[in-house]
């Protein structure tokens, strides 16, 4: 059971960083938008998705089109709304000794 919940939160911030290249096209600079894209695309090259939210910690450009969006203060509540049960389950499977990323 917690192989599947596992593959599943891999398969959605898979997904999630997919969104946010393509948002960073239009919002921010060609080589950030490079460097997301490169950081995305060589790990999911392996055909295996396993650790893809501990890539996704290093993608600096991914966290400036959060930003840009929690300027307005209903979206930063969203974004906070959406991240912080996240923050709880994978504090919690860290502190049963559980793969995190």
């Amino acid at each position: 059971m917690i192989s599947v919940s596992n593959e599943s939160i891999e398969v959605a911030f898979t997904i999630l960083m997919i969104a946010l290249v393509l948002v960073g096209i239009r919002r921010l600079r060609p080589s950030f938008t490079a460097y997301m894209a490169l950081s995305i695309l060589i790990p999911m090259s392996t055909s295996s998705l396993m650790s893809m939210p501990r890539f996704a910690l290093v993608l600096f450009p991914m966290f400036i089109i959060l930003a840009l969006w929690g300027g307005r203060s209903w979206v930063n509540n969203l974004i906070v709304a959406f991240f912080l049960p996240l923050l709880g389950l994978f504090t919690v499977l860290f502190a049963d000794w559980y793969w995190v990323a």
